[in-house]
């Protein structure tokens, strides 16, 4: 077994601690058994080395891989009459000397006509006429 770290004494406790508790919780990976050493025996110890010794002692458990797939949704909404369901919108418009106005309309979404406005200079919900 080639190790290479500094401190040989603490290289064979990190070993044989490492195998022992390895063995008898096999899907536990190596940063996990880096947390549970710290924390039964307060032996700090970097991960990389953890995962060393580990890879040389044939203890590493397979990962998993891939990721998490989400299923695709369309983003609409059945809507089959006119003011069942309201979307809203807002637009930020130069108004020249005075600086931006803000515009905020509620727009039906059956039939896609604004059925409510508010313009305002500022976009902050208290501030609103």
């Amino acid at each position: 077994m080639n190790l290479k770290s500094v401190n040989v004494r603490t290289k064979r406790r990190i070993v044989k601690r490492s195998k022992s508790f390895a063995e008898s919780f096999r899907p536990m990976g190596y940063r996990r058994i880096r947390v549970w050493r710290y924390k039964r025996h307060q032996l700090r110890v970097n991960h990389k080395r953890v995962y060393r010794i580990m890879k040389e002692l044939g203890l590493l458990t397979r990962s998993k891989g891939g990721t998490a797939s989400r299923k695709k949704q369309s983003g609409r909404i059945p809507v089959t009459g006119s003011n069942q369901h309201f979307q809203v919108d807002m637009t930020k418009i130069w108004c020249g000397s005075d600086g931006w106005g803000y515009l905020f309309a509620a727009i039906d979404a059956y039939d896609k006509e604004i059925v409510g406005y508010s313009f305002s200079r500022f976009c902050r919900t208290n501030e609103l006429n």
